[in-house]
């Protein structure tokens, strides 16, 4: 989008994901148009490595997952 809020135009963008001792490495390839490139990888860096909760309610057969904050 430009500054108006407008569409603008189209990128297209891979992100690879590699193990790490601390964690993972995350890598956006592609143009860097508006700063795109670090929003993607911070996005994917906390979605990945974010924390889940897991419960389980025998009495509906429910399993639930929920991040931790």
């Amino acid at each position: 989008m430009n500054d108006g809020g407008m569409y603008d135009g189209w990128t297209e963008h891979t992100v690879s994901i590699t193990p790490a001792f601390a964690g993972i490495n995350v890598s956006v390839s592609g143009r860097n148009r508006n700063d795109i490139k670090d929003y993607l990888g911070d996005t994917f860096q906390c979605a990945l490595t974010a924390e889940v909760i897991e419960s389980y309610e025998p009495a509906t057969d429910t399993l639930t997952f929920r991040v931790k904050r």
